[in-house]
């Protein structure tokens, strides 16, 4: 192997081992010629009855995971020969795939295949047992994608305030922070299904389509938006997707970002109060006129007078730079949608 190919070889499996090593995830790579030619301690463990210092190819790994009983499928015990054919054909057509598999032990792992170019291939598996069961297909920040940078990428949409969620061209979810989970539990317009991110209306969900490959596959900045109607809601979704850089370059990424224009969040004093140099007193009363209280109401609600109120909401739009309740209440609205999440668990 030329000295520049052999050092990308070997660059691209230990940025693998990296993020292997940042999540947990068991990994083994194969060669071209499908044999193994790295398994890192997670992988081992799990497969403690193969010997991986032998190189053993695929159909190696397969035949001792059926000795051992390692399948819950009774087709793979049954008809083991085309198990193991189909198996091999979905590794050569497949690029990338992710999917939960299931242990006989009940433990549940999501199982990530990407085609290296230059390398061969690899297989990833991540314990997701804790997580499956509390959320379904999705499972938040650690769902290992397979990218080096993966854990980053989670680690961001889980912190963003409005519903996000990262998925391939045709829309199979990689991640989704709580924002997301909570709205596609909703089930009105947007839902998942089979692990993919659809839209309800099929006219729409083609639209939507079009955008992720659109995004997924795109080399610069564009903006691609729609309109997902809803039916049990006035306001419809907007719907902003954009490209997710993948540092291999293959694996085509989209992120989609949802907001209901019609939900205004509350927002904590505290942030207030630090923003705009405000005392405990003032940021409550900002608060409240941000979510459209009148002074009698907050003047009643913390047992004061609405002169001390008046006084206070002085102070506010004077710390602010502002000379209207209505100006006050955009800055609120503007602000709230970047501290708290749009949709609560």
């Amino acid at each position: 192997m030329p000295k520049r190919t052999l050092m990308q070889f070997e660059s691209s499996i230990w940025r693998l081992a990296d993020a292997a090593q940042a999540t947990g995830a068991g990994l083994v790579v194969f060669d071209q010629e499908d044999r193994i030619i790295y398994s890192n301690e997670a992988n081992n463990i799990l497969y403690e009855f193969v010997d991986f210092a032998q190189q053993p190819t695929y159909e190696d790994v397969f035949r001792a995971c059926l000795a051992h009983k390692r399948f819950v499928e009774a087709e793979a015990y049954q008809d083991p020969e085309r198990w193991l054919a189909g198996a091999l054909q979905f590794r050569r057509y497949h690029q990338f795939a992710q999917f939960m598999k299931i242990y006989p032990d009940q433990r549940s792992y999501i199982v990530t295949h990407e085609v290296i170019p230059g390398v061969g291939s690899y297989f990833s598996r991540i314990e997701v047992t804790e997580k499956a069961s509390k959320r379904g297909a999705l499972f938040g920040p650690i769902a290992w994608t397979g990218l080096a940078e993966s854990r980053a990428v989670s680690t961001a949409i889980d912190t963003l305030p409005i519903a996000s969620a990262v998925t391939t061209a045709t829309g199979v979810i990689l991640d989704a922070n709580d924002a997301m989970a909570a709205l596609l539990d909703a089930r009105d317009g947007l839902l998942e299904v089979g692990g993919r991110l659809s839209v309800a209306r099929p006219a729409e969900h083609d639209a939507f389509l079009r955008l992720l490959a659109e995004a997924a596959n795109a080399t610069g900045h564009r903006e691609l938006v729609m309109r997902v109607t809803r039916e049990r809601a006035d306001t419809a979704y907007l719907v902003n997707v954009s490209h997710q850089p993948s540092p291999f370059g293959r694996t085509a990424l989209a992120n989609i970002v949802v907001l209901d224009p019609g939900i205004t969040p509350p927002i904590s004093p505290t942030i207030l109060a630090t923003l705009f140099g405000l005392t405990a007193a003032e940021a409550r009363v900002a608060a409240e006129i941000g979510r459209g209280a009148r002074i009698d109401e907050i003047a009643e609600r913390y047992g004061t007078s609405p002169q001390t109120v008046r006084t206070q909401l002085k102070v506010v739009f004077q710390k602010t730079g502002l000379v209207r309740q209505g100006e006050l209440v955009r800055l609120i609205a503007q602000i709230s949608a970047f501290f708290r999440p749009v949709f609560e668990k």
